[in-house]
């Protein structure tokens, strides 16, 4: 079996309540527990005993430092999953500063593809974070599937709408890996023509 690794920011503001979620696409299957990470009521049906597995956790600096107890709730978080399950998690804080500066970001991106095992199973979280972390998640899926032979498994987004009192309601993990999927098949279009290629693309993207 090979080795899961796992992608995740954590949330910079003040820890959001648990809740419940449920999948729009039935072929996942996740907890019916309450969880502040849609990942962990992924990874509670899809992580089994011995099974190894890193998740590198993305902790953006924020001028409160709520970062700090928020690494804190998720690895709790993670450890309350595992107690029953006894997989082999490893998790890896890669903590950044919460700048869009060129530099950050090479490093992050850097940071990130250097804890993606090769030959690995790759899922990502891209639910909380600044908007440049999707962005670099993605730049590093697209690395490792070229240059280090891995697989992106599935990537969750936990979407959830608020009522009037700020509770979170209707929350749904969806899976994104096709969206992340339409850059490669944009990249595969050959075409000088630009009404050709969007021809092209508009039936690649009906199939």
């Amino acid at each position: 079996m090979k080795k899961q690794v796992i992608l995740c920011c954590c949330n910079m503001g003040v820890a959001k309540e648990k809740t419940k979620y449920e999948v729009a696409d039935k072929t996942m299957e996740v907890s019916e527990e309450k969880f502040r990470y849609p990942l962990n009521a992924y990874l509670q049906k899809n992580i089994t005993a011995g099974e190894e597995a890193k998740i590198v956790l993305i902790a953006k600096k924020d001028s409160f430092n709520r970062y700090e107890q928020n690494v804190v709730d998720f690895t709790n978080e993670v450890n309350d999953v595992n107690k029953n399950i006894g997989a082999k998690i490893e998790i890896k804080v890669l903590v950044t500063d919460f700048s869009f500066e060129k530099g950050v970001h090479h490093d992050l991106l850097d940071a990130i593809v250097d804890e993606i095992d090769e030959d690995s199973v790759i899922t990502a979280d891209i639910t909380y974070g600044p908007k440049d972390v999707p962005i670099l998640t993605f730049a590093a899926l697209n690395f490792a599937e070229k240059y280090l032979n891995c697989k992106v498994n599935r990537i969750l987004y936990g979407k959830a709408d608020f009522n009037e009192f700020g509770k979170p309601v209707n929350n749904m993990i969806w899976d994104l890996s096709t969206t992340y999927y339409i850059n490669s098949i944009s990249n595969k279009i050959n075409c000088d023509d630009p009404k050709k290629a969007r021809t092209v693309l508009k039936k690649l993207l009906s199939i």
